[in-house]
């Protein structure tokens, strides 16, 4: 699949008074070219990719109601010696629909085409590469943000899950090498068990040692958070609290008990934690599919929706 971007000025600035507001939009080009024939659900299946793409930096649902279609056959030569190809034009059926369509402003959009300049062709690139990897991740982070669920449990746990896989993708998962755990820590920790249990509780514990060596989420998102510290701190200076908070929730949404049950879990904090395990997505990423610490720090430091979402005023 190849891609090719390409760029024009949809509106000029318009010149007036005082109070006069300015608008300048650009329409972002991005043709896909398969170098071989695909189905028609796996071209729909690259749309999806990039459309993700789109999501994560504007930070606002994109999608498109029609596409084009451009054959590379029965070509016709009009007398300006322009070469024409069939065209093809399809409804096309977005899997999540916002409930208001609205324009993103741009102090909202956490990368614009300028911040990325050169690197935008290699981070999409970069972006396709991935998106096998990506797929579970961009699914629950797109369900938490823009699913048709009204509860603030369902938008948390979809997020965790999102900061968790993306781990799991693309990270470090074990305590310690995993064939000398197995070999020289699980067999003395199955031995240890009492031959007096329950056969269905002795059965419970080797399964629970077998997964003993993998990474706690507290373990993940600590690291996620260590890729993207000066910025998340910027925003969140308390986060080692913050994430301690995360976890104590998700286990209480997962795993409920009188010893882990907070009468303090509120649906305002909920929504605190969404917005703080979405800028670690987010950065985590972005971070992963090429674009630069430096343009990746300077843009989210001075995006509004984070400044908004952790009242961050502006010095």
């Amino acid at each position: 699949m190849r891609m090719e971007v390409s760029q024009r000025l949809a509106s000029m600035p318009i010149a007036g008074g005082p109070g006069t507001e300015v608008q300048i939009r650009e329409n972002i080009w991005l043709s896909l070219k398969p170098e071989r024939p695909q189905l028609y659900r796996q071209l729909l299946d690259s749309l999806h990719v990039a459309f993700d793409f789109f999501t994560f930096v504007c930070m606002n649902l994109c999608s498109a109601e029609d596409i084009q279609l451009e054959a590379n056959f029965c070509s016709r030569t009009l007398t300006s010696g322009t070469i024409i190809y069939p065209m093809a034009y399809f409804h096309y059926m977005p899997v999540y629909s916002p409930k208001k369509q609205r324009t993103p402003h741009p102090m909202d959009v956490l990368l614009k085409r300028s911040d990325l300049s050169d690197h935008l062709e290699p981070v999409l690139a970069r972006w396709f590469e991935t998106s096998t990897q990506l797929r579970s991740v961009r699914v629950l982070y797109l369900s938490a943000l823009y699913g048709d669920h009204p509860y603030v449990e369902n938008k948390f746990l979809a997020m965790c899950q999102a900061a968790e896989v993306f781990h799991r993708r693309f990270h470090r998962g074990e305590y310690m090498d995993t064939n000398r755990y197995e070999n020289e820590v699980l067999p003395l920790l199955i031995a240890g068990i009492p031959a007096n249990l329950p056969a269905d509780l002795v059965e419970v514990m080797q399964q629970r040692f077998a997964y003993l060596n993998e990474l706690s989420l507290a373990k993940r998102l600590k690291d996620l958070v260590a890729e993207n510290k000066e910025i998340i701190l910027k925003f969140v200076p308390e986060i080692k609290d913050v994430l301690r908070g995360i976890v104590t929730a998700r286990n209480q949404f997962t795993h409920f008990s009188d010893k882990n049950k907070r009468s303090d879990l509120s649906g305002e904090t909920i929504l605190y934690y969404v917005d703080v395990l979405r800028m670690i997505v987010e950065l985590s990423v972005l971070r992963e599919v090429g674009v630069p610490s430096e343009i990746l720090k300077k843009s989210a430091v001075a995006n509004e929706r984070y400044r908004r979402a952790f009242r961050l005023k502006r010095a």
